[in-house]
């Protein structure tokens, strides 16, 4: 499908949960969830993992951090963190140093507190209530004082939509919409106009993340067995198609981050138990978006994640999330996997 657009058939999203909704049951536009017996579950580690209930009481309740985003001069981390089974949104230096709540969501419900991202130098909050998703932006010299992005009133498509993520420029926001069974991958100004969707019922796409040039857009497409590639599309729905070829035996590639330069991707694949996270495994990989060339960072033989990687401003390095030292906890490594650190160091 090089140089195509995406059209139109019927197709079926079988045995697939909304990957954000791994715990509470959490879907698009107040749909159900499927039957058991009908679903095969997305596996996503801690930031997304559906794992039971006694791991998520154990493991959910306090977390060290997870889903980092880099400030734009590279200076900061935000992540999301659970203290005492509430999550908010925390920031810290690459260093360890000066880290500090910067919400006070106080959210009981994982999922409905979206991953952070930056938009110049402040800290977008997403957050879903009464099934729309709130934007509003969080300046660290004021925080936790938040300032609302728009009046959701004046975008319908907020009603449903999740997986959002602000353009380059923060002037658009890609996202994930629809029903359960077919959901689309769409773009639209933050103040709700130029809604277009950028894939149709024909792929069922995961994860999207913007270019650092703003251009095109990168996500997950998955097929009905839940095997997923990475797949890139111009921000105006032409020229999709699928860069990679991961084998089934890797994990669901997904969480896709352009590298500054736009001529590779960071992204995340594992194979999870879904009853038991510690024999689940995860790595991160590179992405040549040209060739699709992949390349493994940091490989382990054991049973830890590596996920949802981040990129540094100047290409050097990547923050992402572990649980290698036990509690799922921010960490950077450099570009080649070389010299992991940890960066938060909260303790139950």
């Amino acid at each position: 499908m090089r140089g195509s657009r995406v059209h139109s058939s019927r197709t079926h999203f079988i045995r697939i949960h909304d990957p954000l909704a791994f715990a509470a049951g959490v879907a698009f536009a107040k749909s159900p969830p499927p039957p058991e017996h009908e679903m095969r579950t997305f596996a996503f580690g801690l930031a997304l993992l559906p794992i039971a209930a006694p791991v998520v009481c154990s493991q959910m309740m306090n977390t060290g951090g997870g889903r980092p985003s880099v400030s734009l001069d590279g200076k900061w981390i935000a992540y999301s963190a659970a203290r005492n089974g509430r999550w908010d949104v925390y920031v810290v230096h690459p260093d360890g140093s000066d880290g500090r709540q910067v919400t006070n969501v106080g959210e009981p419900t994982f999922v409905n507190l979206g991953p952070p991202t930056w938009i110049d130098d402040r800290v977008l909050i997403l957050r879903r209530i009464n099934d729309t998703t709130r934007l509003s932006l969080v300046d660290l010299r004021s925080a936790p004082a938040e300032t609302p992005v728009l009046a959701n009133h004046s975008a319908q498509w907020l009603v449903g939509a999740i997986q959002l993520r602000p353009s380059p420029d923060g002037k658009r926001l890609v996202f994930l919409h629809g029903t359960r069974g077919r959901p689309r991958v769409a773009v639209a100004n933050v103040d709700g106009t130029g809604f277009h969707d950028l894939t149709d019922s024909t792929v069922i796409g995961i994860n999207p993340d913007w270019s650092r040039d703003g251009k095109r857009i990168a996500f997950t497409v998955v097929d009905a067995a839940s095997h997923g590639q990475i797949a890139v599309v111009d921000a105006d729905g032409a020229n999709y198609h699928v860069i990679t070829h991961f084998d089934p035996s890797d994990g669901l590639p997904q969480w896709a981050n352009w590298a500054p330069g736009d001529k590779r991707l960071v992204i995340q694949a594992g194979r999870y138990n879904p009853q038991t996270i510690e024999e689940s495994t995860a790595h991160l990989w590179l992405v040549d978006v040209v060739t699709g060339e992949t390349t493994k960072l940091a490989p382990h033989a054991g049973m830890s994640l590596d996920e949802t990687p981040c990129w540094f401003p100047d290409g050097k390095r990547i923050a992402f999330q572990s649980n290698r030292t036990g509690v799922m906890q921010v960490w950077t490594m450099n570009a080649d996997g070389t010299d992991p650190r940890q960066v938060t160091a909260f303790h139950p």
